[in-house]
Parts: structure tokens; C-alpha cells; sequence
């Protein structure tokens, strides 16, 4: 086995077969070990070009990308939400107004709530419903304090509807003012 410096790694597997590591700067559309998956990597031509709103059609046949604006998209190189056929996967949301700015400090409902509208907006650009929504992921900073107010949100959100949900507690975000963040995956139904 060889020692490398990558910093960090991801196990892969495949049925039938047995788990490899693969340092994470390995993680890329013809990659070792990785085959087509959702989230692209490298220079798609479209992330440059894009004028920070709405979805584009990119480099691999039926895929579109929704964008907000948010500077972190530009700076990062990531995009609110995709969409490959039938699936569509929205980046982990957190409560922000059109500019960037925490809203709805201290209000976990608030936040949610917030989380909840981007999502949705994000979904419409890529002609999917929020009630497409067939998983969500929540991660809070702290959960005992403010499950009861997330979990009323999603459920209000959610009724008649219900995706399979996960919330987890995280340390920190990257802006203190920041209580939860959401992710959701979606299943556009043939029509």
C-alpha cells in the first residue's frame, strides 16, 4: 500500500465487489472507480458564463443546473440544485436573504421556514414541485433546543406528502447565525 497526501479519502464499493479508498481529488466523472454520478466536477463551461440565476442545459446530455446568485457558488464552483432525468438534488440551503445576509436570527422555525422557500424556488427553475421531494437531509447545530421547532416546519411543509428525513447535529456552519441547514432530493414522476 502507498502512503499519499490528499488529505482526504472516500471508501468506494460496488456490489459484488470489495471496498476501495480513493483520495476525494480522485473523485471525478472517469475517475478511478467512479462511473457517471450527480454533481459533475471540473470546468463545465457554464459556472463562468451563467448570469447568477435560472438553469442551463451543461456538457452531459440532460443535465441542468439551477444557481441563485449566491457569491459561495462562484467561489466554491457548486450550484443550488441539479437535474438528470427524473432526479433532481438540492445543496445543503441555509436561511439567507437575496443578498447573502443571515434571516430570521435566532428563529429556528424561521430559518427553516426560509431553507424550505429557497428549496422550493430552486425546484421550480428545474420544473420539479416540492412535492416531488423524496428526502430531505436536516443539519442543525443544536437539536435537543430546536427539533421540536424544525420538526413542526418540515411537517407543515410536508403533510399529504411526506419524504423519508434524517436530522442531524452539527458543530458550527460557516456563519454562526446559522441554525440549520437543508438538503433535499427530489423524483419528478413521468407525466
Amino acid at each position: 500500500g502507498g502512503r499519499h497526501d490528499a488529505g482526504a479519502a472516500a471508501i468506494l464499493s460496488r456490489p459484488g465487489h470489495c471496498h476501495s479508498v480513493q483520495p476525494l481529488a480522485l473523485l471525478r466523472p472517469g475517475g478511478p472507480g467512479v462511473g457517471d454520478w450527480p454533481g459533475g466536477g471540473g470546468n463545465d463551461g457554464d459556472r463562468a458564463g451563467h448570469p447568477g440565476g435560472g438553469a442551463g442545459d451543461l456538457s452531459v446530455a440532460g443535465t441542468r443546473r439551477a444557481f441563485t446568485g449566491a457569491r459561495w457558488e462562484k467561489e466554491v464552483g457548486y450550484c443550488r440544485a441539479i437535474r438528470r432525468g427524473n432526479h433532481v438534488w438540492v445543496t445543503g440551503t441555509v436561511a439567507v436573504d437575496d443578498n447573502g445576509a443571515p434571516v430570521a436570527v435566532g428563529d429556528p422555525a424561521g430559518q427553516a421556514r426560509r431553507c424550505f422557500d429557497i428549496i422550493e424556488k430552486a425546484l421550480g427553475q428545474l420544473d420539479a414541485r416540492f412535492s416531488d421531494i423524496v428526502r430531505t437531509r436536516m443539519f442543525v447545530t443544536d437539536i435537543e433546543a430546536h427539533s421540536g421547532a424544525f420538526g413542526e416546519v418540515h411537517g407543515e411543509r410536508f403533510k399529504g406528502h411526506e419524504p423519508a428525513t434524517t436530522m442531524i447535529e452539527v458543530s458550527r456552519f460557516i456563519s454562526p447565525e446559522f441554525l440549520i441547514e437543508i438538503e433535499a432530493d427530489a423524483f419528478v414522476a413521468e407525466s
